[in-house]
């Protein structure tokens, strides 16, 4: 009798942190897919991938294309800047870049600053390019 309490109790304890777990586990899930949601809507939007794709015409030479990746987003929150990764295509090779850039209401320049990755060769272009932004929509600047 006594083991059969015994074993009662732990299915009951092994139960419970199981449900414990994958609660936690959707909780985490449900935040971070309500805080991407929040970033893409609140302080993220298309106008600032807009002077993005300006500043980086201004930056690289020869570019045919820009398309920012809705996937890279990210905001830090110590420095209020938000990255975003852009793929560049130009007449002679293909590459990607992760760019910041500062709270809507922070000065912007004309140039990139500052980017990771390879890069291109500077210069400015003076093309028309298409943009694929994040919403997936294009347009050409």
């Amino acid at each position: 009798m006594k083991k059969r309490k015994m074993l009662i109790l732990a299915l009951l304890v092994v139960g419970l942190v199981g449900v414990g777990i994958t609660g936690g586990k959707y909780y985490m899930n449900e935040k971070a897919e309500k805080e991407k949601v929040e970033l893409q809507t609140s302080d993220y939007s298309i106008a600032q991938e807009r002077i993005l794709a300006k500043q980086m015409k201004n930056t690289f030479a020869d570019i045919r294309s820009i398309k920012f990746d809705k996937n890279t987003i990210y905001k830090n929150e110590m420095t209020g800047y938000t990255s975003v990764s852009a793929s560049i295509l130009t007449a002679n090779d293909e590459f990607s870049i992760e760019v910041d850039f500062p709270e809507k209401n922070k000065n912007i320049d004309s140039t990139l600053d500052g980017f990771l990755g390879k890069g291109g060769q500077l210069g400015e272009t003076k093309d028309l390019i298409i943009t694929w932004f994040t919403d997936g929509k294009d347009e050409e600047i």
